[in-house]
């Protein structure tokens, strides 16, 4: 399948209503299709018929290029513009098993796959795993190597001396730009650009407390 971008020019010629515009059900779809877009929907069409055996029975009454134009319209609505997502979707139709055709709000979900579709836990899971094991990280047996990562970008230093808030947050950043990494199909390995979160709460013992205040008036008098 080729690229969508068209897809999203047919849309705003239909929400602006420069685009020529027949009623269907009810709603107003565009009369015609560009070239390109024409083509990579059937495509698209054509694997989701094969998928679907009883899909005629949601084009009955409606027609094929009318059903495709509505189509057209719903993915991008739905933010489905490009082939890696439809592709996507049509992996997690195929184990649907199922004859009837979804909807289209149903199909766009499966084209946004979660984290559990790359075997990545969700972030709670992940911290909690980071929390427990970043004392003897090589010594464990990781959920998944972005976990592992993240865990090492956010650092065993700032799990053993951040308030557990401050450090959540340090990871869950990590964590969010590694998933990306890995749900791109990219390499996750390279250095994450290290960001704080705007207050950060260092935990330290009363003794040492008392030991800075000191220090800090020791400062002040001097200046008089």
């Amino acid at each position: 399948m080729g690229h969508l971008q068209s897809i999203q020019a047919v849309a705003a010629g239909f929400s602006a209503g420069a685009m020529p515009s027949q009623s269907v059900n009810g709603r107003q779809v565009p009369s015609s299709l560009p070239d390109e877009v024409a083509a990579v929907l059937d495509e698209f069409f054509a694997e989701l018929k094969s998928t679907f055996p009883a899909w005629h029975q949601s084009v009955a009454g409606v027609g094929e290029a009318n059903w495709k134009r509505t189509w057209a319209k719903g993915l991008v609505e739905n933010g489905v513009t490009s082939v890696a997502q439809l592709r996507f979707g049509i992996r997690k139709a195929m184990r649907s098993n199922r004859p009837f055709l979804p909807s289209i709000g149903e199909f766009c979900s499966w084209c946004k796959p979660a984290l559990a579709d790359f075997g990545l836990p969700e972030l709670q899971v992940a911290f909690r795993e980071a929390c427990n094991h970043h004392r003897f990280a090589d010594d464990h047996v990781w959920s998944h190597p972005a976990v592992f990562k993240a865990m090492r970008e956010t650092g065993s230093w700032s799990f053993k001396t951040m308030a557990s808030d401050d450090v959540l947050t340090l990871f869950a950043r990590n964590y969010e730009v590694v998933c990306g990494r890995v749900m791109a199909g990219e390499d996750f390995s390279g250095v994450i650009p290290k960001a704080l979160p705007e207050q950060v709460t260092v935990k330290t013992s009363q003794r040492q407390g008392v030991a800075n205040c000191q220090a800090l008036k020791a400062k002040l008098f001097k200046r008089f």
